[in-house]
């Protein structure tokens, strides 16, 4: 595991979406690829913070909009195989996610009801901690490395691509709707179908997975190989992730009222598995 100071050293005071986004083409060449893993697993006992920065809608006073779905600061602990993530998001609301086990999840929202739920699919926004640490640096590979660059002076591997940012299930749902959309088609008088062009209906719409993709520049941090920043295109405007992280202070203790629930959730489990008959 790296030294406390290590790190520290990686998380960024201060950066502007739009600023760190223009700068991305000055990352300065590097004879040839970094050796990969380009991006490591957390360490085992860690915590780091993700802010999201976005610099999309802004209203007149120069205040940037967001949207209440949208996270705004994400708070991640890691204790081995137990992890927490505590998200407030556009609304000032708290979603506590709690990751115990093999894809086993909790949820609450501002300390409500506890949910239970399976693991998380690996996506974009998304991390499947079975596997990952991550979201959204599936992409980055030697293919798309173009140099190195400091960020709050220390030395980062910068990767560049345009990439499907939209999660799978969220994905899926837009292909179906799209081939079920008849409003194209159009019927005469006499009951013949009519083009879409020919009746004024609105085009056919077909999908194309190209008008998913958006730009992506990874800033990972070329001695630890742990995220530093992303920086994506939405629909509008720009956002930016940074990463700060630091040792965990103490081990993580789940939560009695949690805890209570999760020993119910085991119950529940067991009496729903069916022993096979003997022959």
């Amino acid at each position: 595991m790296k030294t406390k100071s290590n790190l520290l050293g990686l998380g960024i005071t201060i950066l502007c979406a739009s600023g760190l986004y223009a700068q991305t083409s000055a990352a300065s060449p590097m004879p040839a690829p970094p050796q990969p893993p380009f991006l490591k697993r957390a360490p085992d006992r860690v915590q780091w913070t993700i802010a999201y920065l976005n610099d999309s809608k802004k209203s007149g006073d120069g205040k940037v909009e967001q949207s209440g779905a949208d996270p705004k600061l994400r708070t991640v602990v890691k204790d081995h195989d137990v992890v927490c993530e505590k998200t407030i998001n556009g609304n000032n609301e708290t979603i506590q996610v709690w990751h115990v086990g093999k894809g086993i999840t909790v949820a609450s929202s501002d300390g409500k009801k506890w949910v239970f739920g399976s693991g998380n699919q690996q996506g974009f926004e998304e991390v499947d901690y079975d596997t990952s640490d991550f979201s959204g640096f599936d992409w980055v590979g030697t293919q798309n490395f173009v140099g190195e660059k400091k960020v709050n002076g220390r030395p980062c591997l910068v990767f560049q691509d345009k990439i499907v940012t939209v999660d799978p299930s969220r994905l899926d749902m837009i292909k179906s709707d799209i081939e079920r959309d008849t409003s194209w088609i159009q019927i005469d008088k006499k009951g013949d179908v009519v083009s879409g062009a020919a009746s004024g209906a609105p085009a056919r719409r077909f999908f194309n997975i190209e008008d998913y993709k958006s730009q992506v520049t990874a800033y990972i941090d070329a001695e630890t190989r742990l995220p530093v920043a992303l920086v994506y295109l939405n629909p509008q405007g720009v956002v930016t992730r940074t990463y700060q992280f630091q040792e965990l202070p103490a081990p993580v203790v789940i939560p009695e009222e949690l805890r209570k629930e999760l020993q119910k959730f085991e119950v529940r489990q067991k009496k729903l598995q069916v022993q096979k008959l003997p022959f």
